[in-house]
């Protein structure tokens, strides 16, 4: 009997994370994964030729008997339905909400190859000059755009809407009252007269056109 531990996205299957041949074991294995599941800011969004939103889930199935019969659960709505998976040589034994961490393109470096995680925005942007005498930093959210202003200059980073820039935002302010970091300061988002200072900022910053700074989405 084979049982296997799988992601899927948006209900469907993104990757096999574990096989084996006991429920036991395979139980263990998908217990163990959730609770090392340490995610900070999950990714609530993805582009599929648009920014739509995502949902992951971790799925424990094994090969399904004559016998076999789906659970009944209840979906977002409240309904009970049945629990299947597209493949029924499979049954579900046991399913889960999941989270994935996100990461972000952040200006100058590549947008696939170089991107930041949260903690990496913490120590390497943030808090990267904290120790400097009178330093302070400012972070100001303009569209799908979170803005840090460095003494005299800027970094950018890109979110994929501007539900997640803000949500950027508010996460790192409140890791910086619950470390009790001061010399920042959140701006929240960007008022009218703000806004055209900020685009000019991001002009001189990229060298872009003012319709691409303007954009208020990203497919990285």
């Amino acid at each position: 009997m084979e049982y296997r531990i799988i992601l899927t996205k948006n209900k469907k299957r993104r990757k096999i994370l574990y096989t084996c041949r006991t429920q036991e074991t395979a139980i263990n294995k998908f217990n163990e994964i959730i609770k090392n599941n340490k995610i900070i800011f999950p990714q609530r969004y993805v582009n599929y030729k648009k920014i739509i939103p995502v949902k992951y889930h971790l799925l424990l199935v094994r090969e399904r008997l004559p016998d076999d019969k789906n659970r009944m659960i209840r979906d977002d709505a409240g309904r009970i339905v049945e629990e299947k998976i597209k493949n029924d040589k499979w049954i579900i034994i046991e399913s889960t909400s999941f989270d994935i961490e996100e990461t972000f393109w952040v200006y100058g470096h590549h947008p696939q190859f170089d991107r930041f995680d949260i903690k990496r925005i913490l120590k390497e942007i943030l808090l990267k000059d904290i120790r400097k005498k009178n330093f302070t930093t400012s972070i100001i959210v303009i569209q799908n755009k979170v803005v840090f202003q460095l003494d005299d200059d800027i970094e950018i980073v890109f979110c994929k809407n501007k539900k997640d820039a803000i949500r950027l935002h508010d996460t790192l302010m409140e890791s910086a009252i619950t470390s009790r970091i001061d010399k920042l300061l959140f701006m929240g988002y960007a008022g009218f007269n703000m806004s055209a200072l900020i685009y000019e900022k991001i002009q001189e910053k990229t060298g872009w056109k003012m319709k691409h700074v303007r954009r208020p989405s990203t497919r990285h």
